[in-house]
């Protein structure tokens, strides 16, 4: 019991780590390898703020296969961030809770979702199943990086207080994918019921 709490308690640090680096730059890597010319021609974008209110539209979707990595590497950032148990301690949440509320766009969405989750966990939460559906996910570019807009639904299922629960969010998200990974920079929308 010991040794599974040490290690779901390190899974959740780095994911906080990779949450954290993901949010807190969008920066081009000079020494990048190249990468395979697919016929992909995006624009490219500079505004300033967020990279969510400035990217251009696209309807040059992912692939089949692209896309199920990227609905399971989303899938582990919302088990890790979005939404996580009561077990875990309070420095892990204080860390967890600032590269989330530094990825959200909008300040209103910011104060719901911080008023929530004082409410939420007021009470003992367990999440017993993440479960991520991708309703939309294209390429485009923003300052000369290959990034990607994904619709999609995370359906949590767990106990709150010894009772059932059952919490979806409807996110809007700007990733980063690269490696058959995609990174969550920002979260250009947020709803829940």
């Amino acid at each position: 019991m010991k040794m599974k709490k040490s290690f779901l308690r390190a899974v959740s640090l780095l994911l906080i780590v990779l949450a954290l680096t993901a949010c807190g730059g969008s920066g081009e890597n000079e020494n990048d390898a190249e990468k395979v010319d697919d016929g992909y021609q995006g624009r490219d974008t500079k505004g300033y703020g967020h990279m969510y209110d400035h990217m251009p539209d696209s309807n040059v979707s992912y692939s089949e296969e692209d896309t199920e990595h990227i609905r399971q590497s989303i899938n582990a950032w919302a088990e890790g961030v979005l939404l996580s148990g009561s077990d875990v301690d309070e420095e892990t949440r204080q860390m967890t809770e600032q590269g989330l509320y530094e990825c959200i766009v909008s300040e209103d969405d910011l104060e719901r979702v911080k008023e929530d989750r004082k409410v939420f966990y007021s009470g003992n939460v367990q999440v017993s199943q993440t479960n991520t559906e991708v309703t939309r996910a294209v390429r485009t570019r923003y300052d000369k990086k290959d990034v990607g807009e994904v619709d999609c639904t995370v359906t949590f299922e767990g106990l709150r207080d010894g009772q059932p629960f059952v919490r979806i969010y409807s996110l809007t998200l700007v990733i980063s994918y690269e490696n058959q990974s995609a990174s969550v920079y920002e979260i250009g929308e947020i709803d829940w019921k």
